[in-house]
């Protein structure tokens, strides 16, 4: 009686755990199906704002396009991304003959930048920044007006733009910025850098070294080493302006200054490095550990 007993609660034991396990299967089953249709309805959603924002994935390896960097979207024809700039007077345009930029053949480099990339790739949509000068009119400084990234922008850029995730950065910081913050020019470049890439994850960078630093320029010495480090491009303007005394203005509270030549050859010298990379274009890595320069 016992070993009946004991077999018929084996048999239910098994029958019991069979049962289960068709349960549990049966569930999991459930819950990838669904779990499939809710990624395909996600899927469709986002394809369909795509296609309404003219965005594909066609040339893009399968990685969605919020995932790519600047670099990666032009390699791959997408022109909806914003690109930010920051700098000081010559970005801004000292020594451009049109300032505000009413005469292309006279604009400054940032808007010459802007046109030749229009030209080239139809993007970026939009192109915002903020200028730092030792003007009452502009203080901003890497401490203040430069870390907002919200879509503050420049009359003549771009209008009414606002929460702008970067997808490249043209950064040309100069003598103008070199009081800024009070912790000194290495110092709060490196944490325009890493606020920039903290706030837009996919930027690439293009570090610019302007034309009038000196050979032994410690704010030299501080982009490059800050280039190697953040920057995807570094672009170094000395060079580009060596036997090229025609791009410059030579006599009044200009001398020094690109002129209508010298902007032109500035956003001719950044598109094409900005071509170059984008040509090779790969993911971007990590932004790095640590800082170079104490805070």
């Amino acid at each position: 009686m016992k070993k009946a007993q004991k077999r018929r609660l084996f048999l239910l034991a098994g029958i019991l755990a069979a049962v289960l396990a068709v349960a549990l299967a049966t569930t999991l089953i459930v819950l990838r199906a669904r779990d499939a249709a809710e990624q395909q309805r996600l899927e469709e959603e986002r394809s369909r704002l795509d296609a309404t924002a003219g965005i594909t994935t066609d040339s893009t390896e399968g990685v969605h396009p919020s995932r790519l960097s600047g670099l990666q979207l032009l390699r791959a024809g997408i022109t909806d991304f914003n690109l930010y700039y920051f700098g000081d007077e010559a970005i801004c345009g000292q020594g451009a003959s049109s300032f505000r930029g009413t005469e292309p053949e006279g604009a400054p480099y940032r808007l010459k930048l802007r046109s030749l990339l229009q030209e080239t790739y139809a993007a970026p949509s939009h192109f915002v920044g903020r200028v730092a000068t030792n003007s009452e009119a502009a203080p901003f400084s890497f401490a203040d007006g430069a870390l907002d990234f919200s879509g503050t922008y420049n009359p003549g850029d771009t209008m009414g733009v606002t929460g702008l995730n970067y997808r490249l950065a043209v950064i040309a910081p100069g003598a103008a910025n070199e009081t800024a913050g009070g912790r000194g020019f290495a110092s709060e470049l490196e944490t325009l850098l890493r606020t920039l890439r903290g706030t837009a994850e996919y930027c690439n960078i293009i570090l610019v070294v302007p034309h009038g630093e000196s050979a032994d320029s410690e704010r030299a010495e501080a982009i490059l080493a800050l280039g190697a480090r953040y920057a995807t491009v570094v672009v170094d303007m000395r060079a580009v302006f060596v036997g090229h005394p025609e791009y410059l203005h030579t006599e009044g509270a200009s001398a020094g200054l690109p002129n209508d030549a010298g902007h032109t050859a500035y956003a001719e010298a950044i598109a094409a490095a900005i071509g170059e990379a984008a040509a090779t274009a790969t993911p971007l890595p990590p932004l790095p550990a640590g800082r170079l320069y104490p805070f």
